[in-house]
């Protein structure tokens, strides 16, 4: 997946569909560095399965995903779900 599919990619995290959300942000973590901003979008879904799923893409960049520190920081404390918190804690 190349740098171009980001549009399509960061509209499809408005979807209602929670599977195309989550979906959306897999196919972010192969994009690589340039859909961390995305993710990072990711990680204020309403849902905690997509909250769930940008952390663990988030992890899986390693060293990409730098610019997400502070929101994944900020998970830690004020993420209602328990495993969103806890896997924000293992990165």
């Amino acid at each position: 997946m190349s740098e171009a599919s980001l549009p399509a990619l960061t509209k499809a995290l408005e979807d209602t569909d929670s599977d195309v959300r989550i979906e959306a942000v897999l196919a972010l973590g192969i994009v690589g560095k340039a859909g961390v901003p995305s993710l990072i979008v990711a990680l204020k879904d309403k849902e905690a399965d997509v909250r769930f799923q940008a952390v663990a893409t988030i992890g899986k960049l390693g060293a990409e995903a730098k610019p997400a520190i502070k929101a994944l920081t900020g998970l830690l404390t004020t993420d209602k779900s328990n495993g969103v918190r806890t896997q924000a804690a293992q990165i």
